[in-house]
């Protein structure tokens, strides 16, 4: 009986033992498997990593490249042209605007004071002459006139005198709008005003006039027709 004993406790260890062993095994991996995991698990964080990198860039060059179609495109300067002259807008500021009528310029300065604006139309009205001009300090409307004709691209009288306008261009029988009207000062024989001609009024008693140095400023202003002393057509340059 001790040995039938013996024998099966015997047994049961060997079984036992078998048994148990593969599930100490199954429960803790060993230590090459779990290097592995963790290398995989490595691995994987940089993929992810690397792929948020590369989305994040190529997001930014997206938004450059969306930025730069919707970026508002810049107006090239228009260019004028009279005969074999050209200008761009961007040199109208400083330059003559060809092909423009010397009314139209002159309109821009509508409105201008002698003392509100004098810093600009010295400037102005200096352009056509060797020397300056200061509104506040001479009589200025032949000035004027001559700044207009200059910045238009026609001829001038280079003087600052109105009445030197009595031998420039050609005369105007049926004056039109935009031509040149002298007109009598007193009664000097020597000195006078001088403007652009807009039309008469109702009555043709009158001529009205766009000018400077009326009333020390630009404006258009009514003179009796018994002053003008004629009309003149303006030369292009």
């Amino acid at each position: 009986m001790k040995t039938l004993k013996t024998i099966a406790a015997a047994v049961v260890m060997l079984f036992g033992t078998s048994l148990i062993v593969p599930e100490v095994v199954a429960a803790k991996p060993s230590t090459q498997q779990t290097s592995a995991k963790s290398k995989v698990s490595s691995q994987s964080t940089k993929v992810v990593k690397k792929k948020k990198k590369y989305k994040k860039k190529y997001t930014k060059a997206a938004s450059r490249r969306v930025a730069a179609v919707e970026a508002p495109i810049q107006k090239e300067p228009e260019t004028s042209c009279f005969l074999f002259f050209c200008s761009t807008s961007e040199q109208s500021s400083s330059r003559s605007i060809f092909g423009t009528k010397p009314v139209d310029v002159a309109s821009r300065y509508d409105g201008y004071t002698a003392q509100k604006n004098r810093r600009e139309l010295k400037t102005f009205l200096s352009e056509p002459f060797d020397k300056e001009v200061d509104p506040l300090r001479i009589a200025w409307c032949a000035a004027f006139v001559n700044a207009v004709l200059h910045k238009s691209g026609y001829d001038t009288t280079d003087s600052l005198m109105a009445r030197s306008f009595l031998e420039y261009g050609r005369v105007a029988k049926k004056p039109e709008e935009g031509d040149i009207v002298v007109l009598k000062r007193g009664r000097s024989k020597t000195s006078g005003h001088v403007g652009f001609f807009l039309g008469y009024d109702e009555t043709k008693q009158y001529v009205k006039v766009l000018g400077g140095n009326q009333g020390k400023m630009v404006t258009t202003a009514y003179y009796p027709v018994s002053r003008v002393l004629g009309f003149r057509k303006p030369t292009a340059a």
